[in-house]
């Protein structure tokens, strides 16, 4: 989101863009634009998703904003980004980087679920520094394929198992006037990786999952 100076009318026109959410493990989440003149150098709606589901572990189409363009480029507002909703579970399209890509239901749940687990102990992270907030972010969380089936049949077989996995984790700086949902797209202040001890196990409720994380989750 860029500032917009004082510039004459004449030299100001109106864009429009498409917003996808995509959340990467190598560029951890972001709103990515995508004007008419994108979609048409990379071929279309269904080539651009193409190309979102091999850079991704999700992504989804979150609707159309409006902007202003000069001759700096394309400008869209923070209110334009709040408009958005989040998008709802059935919205997230699994992207190639999803070690239960193309895979069983269950493998999709327990890497969902886990990715939430974290998510989640991330946002308890947060803290307020002066006029800013120090946040963290989850970029990138490494389970193999092979292990991520493992953790299933085991979780089929024993109802509760344990893991340790690795996590690539961004922390970033953001206003808290901010109207849309911060993005760790160049606020970022650090990155950094550990490893978190966690359980799994079946929850009341059929079909229901719970993650837990483990005492020495912490950076």
């Amino acid at each position: 989101m860029q500032g917009i100076g004082v510039l004459h009318e004449d030299s100001i026109s109106k864009v429009e863009a498409m917003v996808y959410l995509v959340i990467s493990p190598n560029d951890g989440p972001e709103h990515r634009t995508y004007c008419d003149e994108d979609l048409q150098a990379i071929g279309g709606v269904h080539a651009l998703e193409c190309s979102l589901e091999r850079e991704s572990y999700w992504f989804a189409y979150l609707g159309q904003i409006f902007g202003r363009r000069d001759s700096d480029g394309d400008t869209f507002s923070d209110a334009e980004f709040a408009r958005l909703a989040e998008p709802e579970e059935w919205a997230l399209k699994t992207g190639r980087l999803n070690p239960a890509f193309d895979r069983s239901d269950i493998e999709k749940r327990v890497f969902r679920e886990v990715f939430r687990a974290v998510e989640h102990e991330l946002d308890s992270w947060k803290q307020r520094d002066g006029v800013t907030v120090d946040a963290y972010a989850l970029k990138e969380l490494k389970i193999a394929p092979s292990r991520l089936v493992a953790l299933t049949n085991g979780l089929v077989a024993l109802q509760r198992v344990h893991e340790l996995v690795e996590v690539t984790v961004v922390k970033f700086w953001y206003d808290p006037q901010y109207q849309a949902k911060p993005m760790p797209l160049d606020l970022v202040l650090a990155e950094f990786s550990f490893r978190v001890p966690i359980q799994i196990e079946w929850a009341p409720g059929e079909g229901l999952l719970s993650v837990k994380l483990m005492a020495g989750a912490s950076c």
